[in-house]
């Protein structure tokens, strides 16, 4: 009997020095880990948590770094498993509750998150805990945000050299142009663009784009430009770097407050973000264009390249190819092509001073001849044009929603037509608030 109990003595010594020797042998390997998530070498931290795992199912440690590095390593769905494991056991976790609500926020699982953080906000938190919370609220607010708003109004004053005669960019109205009479005005014009954006997903937004648009000369109301224009689009986002929008386009002019030019068409964009210091931006549109006397169809091309040289000066060089063909008319002085090419630069003078300097030269050919007059001239000329432009703009930040403007713009335009040629001066100021 002596002899049996001796032999279980012995027995369980060595039994008692075994076991440990294996808990010893797993809390170093458990700290092992610990130092390589602590040293951000989350692979091999996530497969020793997983082997010690497979050891023991439900330790709430072990659980607890597996989630964390599985986290860390943005396999959220093997994370959340983790947690849940130590909830099992703690359910009442504050912590692992918070690891949650941020995995369903990377899953995008929006609303699981937000429920999870609100439940843990009812806690007697730390200050700063409650402050990263209230931020994850926010964010979820504004992803999970369907409808955008936003808009400008603008009001201002114009002084003009030569109000009869329209440059080149202002293709909607130059076709009257006219030098024999050179005049001077003041002109007052407010503008309203309103935007509205619906959030299909996180890659498709619907837009809607509402300009209208009015300008009254002082000394010449039969001048006076009123404008709406309006452009639904479909935006999808193929890449992160790659968006698309499908856009339509509608416009009405009325000159002298009758109706004037209605135009109507597609105007699909394309933008690619190189870097965070460059994108490139084309669009192609084809619209008609209806007028009292003359019915075109026209096409453009444009290109946008837009460089963030350093935090104060972003360049930006922008190019057009332009060309209207009639489909039936009387007039001569319709069918063109023309080459719009502008250089500018923005830079940051001061926290609220932003000066832009454009440069810009354009050149039209037209395809059919221009009768100058044939009861006094009986003669006929294909006419050609080109056009420089010198921008200078400043615009200060009074606040947020409020800024000050003074725009002035030179033009001198060429013409093989003396009766086209023309120079102006433009200088306008604005009051622009955003909202």
């Amino acid at each position: 009997m002596k002899f049996i109990f001796g032999m279980f003595l012995l027995m369980y010594s060595f039994s008692s020095l075994s076991a440990e020797t294996i808990t010893a042998e797993k809390a170093s390997q458990y700290e092992k880990a610990k130092t390589l998530f602590t040293d951000k070498k989350y692979e091999m931290a996530y497969d020793a948590f997983y082997k010690l795992f497979q050891e023991n199912l439900q330790d709430p440690n072990i659980n607890f770094y597996l989630g964390r590095t599985a986290y860390m390593l943005k396999k959220f769905d093997l994370s959340i498993s983790a947690y849940e494991r130590v909830l099992n056991i703690d359910e009442n976790s504050i912590r692992v509750k918070l690891e949650i609500a941020k995995c369903y926020f990377e899953l995008k699982r929006y609303e699981e998150s937000k429920e999870l953080f609100t439940q843990v906000l009812t806690n007697d938190l730390p200050t700063n805990v409650k402050q990263n919370i209230n931020m994850y609220l926010s964010a979820i607010k504004a992803k999970t945000k369907q409808n955008f708003f936003s808009g400008s109004l603008v009001a201002g004053i114009n002084y003009d050299t030569n109000i009869y005669n329209y440059a080149n960019e202002q293709n909607d109205i130059n076709t009257f142009n006219s030098t024999a009479t050179i005049k001077d005005s003041l002109a007052h014009q407010e503008a309203l663009a309103l935007n509205h954006t619906y959030k299909i997903s996180d890659a498709m937004n619907f837009k809607n784009s509402l300009i209208l648009y009015s300008k009254s000369i002082l000394e010449d109301h039969d001048r006076d430009i009123v404008l709406a224009q309006y452009t639904p689009a479909l935006a999808v986002s193929y890449a992160s770097d790659f968006i698309v929008d499908y856009a339509l386009s509608f416009s009405r002019i009325w000159l002298g407050f009758k109706p004037f030019i209605t135009y109507y068409g597609i105007h699909p964009r394309v933008k690619y973000i190189y870097s965070n210091t460059t994108s490139l931006e084309t669009s192609l549109k084809y619209q008609k264009k209806d007028m009292d006397l003359v019915n075109t169809h026209l096409g453009t091309l444009d290109f946008t390249l837009q460089h963030i040289a350093s935090d104060k000066l972003m360049l930006m060089l922008y190019s057009q190819l332009y060309s209207e063909r009639k489909f039936s008319s009387k007039f001569t002085d319709i069918d063109y092509d023309m080459l719009y090419v502008a250089l500018s630069g923005a830079y940051r003078y001061t926290v609220n001073i932003n000066l832009d300097l454009k440069m810009v030269y354009s050149k039209r050919e037209y395809k059919d001849s221009w009768v100058q007059d044939v009861n006094l001239l009986n003669t006929q000329e294909v006419r050609s044009d080109d056009e420089y432009q010198f921008m200078l703009n400043t615009t200060y930040s009074y606040s947020k929603h409020v800024l000050f403007n003074l725009n002035y713009i030179h033009t001198k335009h060429f013409s093989n037509i003396p009766l086209r040629e023309f120079d102006k001066d433009s200088i306008t100021t604005n009051v622009i608030v955003l909202f």
